[in-house]
């Protein structure tokens, strides 16, 4: 029983670990956008749906034009990813905590004529860590903006004594180890706690995808609280008999 309980603690932190490490290889997808307008069928989530056939594309009421963009967690980013065509001039911007804008870094682009190409853009100091980001378009060569998609890329945490990771939001943290408290508990006094541990395993899988998008990591998790709850069972089972 004690190994079985060493190996449960290893598998949840190297999960942790792992997912930190591999998340800050990802390319980071938004969660959701909005700008300051939008035309009929051509509505600003478009930019964020990871869809190329669709686009967002602002008023035509002249620059400047914006996109905010929303994500699941903390990042610090390091570059950014665009589909677009309008803008000449576009200030990679994180909220300065008191309601406005703090500009990270402006990035002068040529108007190409089409949106079906990916410029790419990085910055020369990582920014600070954020979930939402705007792309503050000032000048352009026309006077709407076409994005048709947003992609970004964050630079590899830091890491320092006792910080949670960026990569993982305390909600993962705190799910895996109630995970791990649950699973001690049950395997020294109270079995039916195993069971609870295998289906806040699951949880801890479901967000760690929300997080993360990888698919291979969270399947993982998974099967991993399957596992435990099948061992849980067994073990209330056990009981009793």
């Amino acid at each position: 029983m004690q190994k079985i309980i060493f190996i449960y603690i290893m598998l949840i932190f190297s999960i942790l670990i792992v997912t930190q490490i591999s998340s800050a290889q990802l390319i980071s997808y938004p969660a959701s956008c909005y700008g300051d307008t939008e035309t009929t069928n051509f509505e600003a989530f478009k930019a964020c749906d990871r869809d190329s056939s669709t686009f967002w594309e602002s008023g035509v009421g002249g620059f400047p034009h914006w996109l905010i963009v929303n994500f699941t967690s903390n990042y610090t980013f390091d570059g950014f990813s665009i589909f677009s065509n309008g803008p000449t001039h576009i200030d990679f911007q994180i909220p300065n905590g008191i309601g406005g804008w703090n500009t990270v870094q402006g990035f002068d682009t040529s108007c190409s004529g089409s949106n079906v190409i990916y410029t790419n853009f990085n910055l020369t100091t990582p920014s600070n860590l954020t979930n939402q980001i705007r792309l503050y378009a000032t000048t352009g060569c026309v006077t709407f903006w076409d994005l048709r998609e947003t992609l970004f890329s964050f630079a590899p945490i830091q890491s320092t004594p006792f910080q949670v990771p960026a990569t993982i939001s305390v909600i993962g943290w705190l799910l895996g180890l109630i995970a791990l408290a649950l699973f001690i508990f049950g395997a020294w006094k109270f079995p039916l706690s195993i069971f609870v541990s295998g289906l806040v395993t699951i949880f801890l899988g479901l967000q760690l995808f929300s997080e993360t998008h990888s698919i291979i990591i969270s399947s993982f998790v998974w099967l991993l609280g399957i596992f435990v709850i099948l061992f849980g069972i067994w073990r209330v089972k056990g009981d009793l008999d």
